[in-house]
């Protein structure tokens, strides 16, 4: 009887505190886009839809190679969650150009500003990738846009290891299925030892 009560009772713990779960931090590398002449990053790639987001793999340098992304024409590019809210947490931006490119990254979350991050990327740097932490929390959209410090030139950036999480992801409900099951099957022991 104790054993029950106390398999009962860890079975509990684990549905009340256990409904929702953090997830472990992915990064997208882009590495996976497997056409030789890149193009688009396809919607659904990571769990988001990527605007105006292409990826290549002859644009140096890499962070991971042999893939980077890029904002097309050096317009402004859109990454929205294709489910519920996640957490950016950080990428690797590079000029590869221009000197004195200017990144602003902007946080939503249905459709109210949450934050915004001003990175500013240099050539003088060697053109090598540098990780810029963001951190936003619970974010629906980012809008990456660039611009020139200095008159003329592409102000296109590149970027790499796209690092992201879900804030909760919830238990899925055959595992949810599967405890009341087996919580069920304890209480028919119960029933049949009296």
């Amino acid at each position: 009887m104790k054993k029950l009560k106390l398999s009962v009772g860890i079975l509990a713990v684990v549905f009340c505190l256990g409904g929702i779960a953090h997830a472990a931090p992915v990064t997208l590398n882009f590495d996976d886009l497997t056409n030789p002449d890149g193009g688009p990053v396809p919607g659904g790639y990571g769990g988001l839809n990527w605007m105006n987001v292409y990826y290549t793999p002859a644009f140096p340098p890499a962070e991971s190679a042999p893939n980077v992304a890029f904002n097309g024409y050096a317009m402004p590019a859109f990454v929205t969650s294709q489910s519920g809210d996640f957490n950016f947490i950080s990428t690797y931006f590079t000029s590869p150009w221009e000197d004195s490119i200017t990144v602003q990254v902007i946080g939503l979350n249905v459709d109210e500003l949450k934050f915004v991050g001003i990175k500013t990327l240099s050539l003088t740097k060697g053109n090598l990738m540098q990780e810029y932490s963001f951190n936003f929390n619970d974010v629906d959209t980012l809008i990456f846009s660039s611009y020139n410090n200095v008159e003329g030139g592409i102000p296109a950036f590149s970027m790499d290891n796209f690092t992201i999480d879900s804030p909760v992801v919830p238990i899925p409900a055959t595992l949810l299925l599967f405890g009341s099951g087996i919580l069920g099957l304890f209480g028919i022991r119960r029933r049949l030892n009296r």
